[in-house]
């Protein structure tokens, strides 16, 4: 476990710093309006991959961990349910305009036929590879995934610093070659996960698909953990939307940049977590939650100190290299840093809950700050734009978290003063999760 832990925590290290280049690149290849527009339609696709994906990732490592159904009729079902949720979509799509909310996918509410093939095409491929992702996961294959999706950041990287130093020239629109490419890379990833499957994972006969039985058990669990992620998406994504109705897509571009900066101390905590769930296991509950605080001791500093290095660099290199006007998501950062470490701590507490049967303690901590945020949004954002919705951020993560400590006390004796305590560096690098 360790040896995984260090190995996707480096590598999503190394992910993340290729991605915050790159998004830095495509800030400057679109500007922060065009940007605000990409942030608007990526987040609607990441939406409505959760909404209609019914949270098959998570639904999918559980019932592997436990061994509860035939891994091969699992997922012959979830590929073939991707595709009736695809052709759904398509038709969603096309009368999205008819329906009133071309706006909170297309810029402009223009729902072209092009962009509707990137929307389509790229619900399925997302899906298909969390689906797939979450297949190797449960079978303790992590490394050559992680390997495989830095390669293909890193070549993505390649190509956009080619076009930004005008080493290579570009002939079609900035915003649709980046879903040209977005789509070729899901593609490769998808490939190679297949592969994975077929060389390292013991499938029977591929073509049964589950009993009712099965679809009511998997119904069941799955119905709560999609409620809870589905809200939750909306929790920490749904000011974006406020943003782009009361003020121009400049602020949305500004504080959709601030937004991912600040999630980037989600790093240690999202490599950990993925890691653990795999091992937390209800007829383990000592064990599981021994395993959780130690790792989430572990999260709460590093997710400070990366707080404090990524407000320097923006601090010293987004104003230069896009002008002073950039300070602003400076300041931003500094607010959002504020709600983002805290919740690197929900992070591992969520997964911890879904992993030792506490699934309905995360819907009601998710419910209790989706209308803390609703309320807070609509009242706040209008008047004091992207900084009233940084400040609000950061109301929702503290609560959520202090929501989550005190249920979980009650519920199966959290010690979450063990999670504050500091660490001991001399142990920190043994990282022993297995005492």
């Amino acid at each position: 476990m360790k040896k995984t832990i260090y190995v996707s925590y480096l590598v999503q290290v190394l992910t993340l710093a290729v991605n915050f280049i790159y998004s830095l690149i495509i800030v400057d290849q679109l500007g922060a309006g065009g940007y605000g527009d990409y942030a608007i339609f990526y987040n609607s696709l990441a939406f409505t991959v959760l909404f209609l994906g019914f949270n098959l990732p998570s639904v999918i490592v559980f019932f592997l961990a436990n061994q509860a159904i035939d891994k091969s009729k699992l997922l012959y079902s979830c590929i073939l349910f991707i595709v009736v949720a695809t052709l759904f979509l398509v038709v969603f799509l096309f009368n999205s305009q008819k329906l009133g909310l071309a706006t909170l996918i297309f810029p402009d509410g223009d729902n072209k036929v092009l962009w509707s093939f990137f929307f389509a095409a790229q619900f399925f491929l997302l899906l298909l590879n969390q689906v797939l992702n979450s297949f190797l996961n449960a079978g303790k294959i992590f490394i050559p995934v992680l390997l495989m999706g830095l390669f293909t950041n890193l070549a993505l990287l390649i190509f956009w610093l080619l076009v930004q130093f005008d080493i290579l020239g570009i002939r079609i629109p900035v915003f649709d070659l980046i879903w040209w490419l977005s789509i070729a890379v899901n593609l490769c990833v998808a490939g190679y996960s297949v592969y994975l499957i077929k060389t390292r994972i013991q499938l029977s006969f591929f073509g049964k698909l589950l009993n009712r039985k099965e679809i009511n058990l998997l119904r069941d669990f799955a119905f709560i953990v999609y409620l809870c992620n589905t809200i939750q998406f909306l929790n920490y994504k749904m000011d974006l939307y406020f943003i782009n109705e009361y003020w121009d897509n400049t602020d949305v571009g500004f504080y959709a940049l601030a937004l991912s900066i600040s999630q980037l101390v989600w790093v240690l905590p999202n490599a950990i977590s993925n890691v653990l769930l795999n091992y937390f296991q209800v007829d383990q509950k000592e064990k599981s939650i021994h395993l959780a605080v130690k790792g989430a001791r572990v999260t709460f500093y590093f997710s400070l100190l990366c707080a404090f290095l990524l407000a320097m660099a923006c601090y010293f290199f987004l104003p230069r290299i896009y002008g002073a006007e950039f300070y602003k998501v400076f300041q931003l950062c500094l607010i959002l840093f504020l709600g983002t470490v805290p919740f690197s701590l929900s992070i591992i507490l969520a997964n911890l809950n879904s992993g030792i049967g506490f699934v309905k303690l995360n819907l009601y901590a998710t419910l209790f700050i989706f209308l803390l945020g609703l309320i807070l949004d609509i009242i706040i954002i209008p008047r004091y734009g992207v900084f009233g919705a940084a400040y609000v951020k950061v109301i929702i993560s503290i609560s959520g978290l202090v929501f989550q400590i005190i249920i979980g006390k009650r519920l199966y004796n959290l010690p979450w003063m063990s999670i504050f305590r500091f660490l001991n560096f001399q142990s920190l690098f043994k990282l022993n999760f297995k005492s």
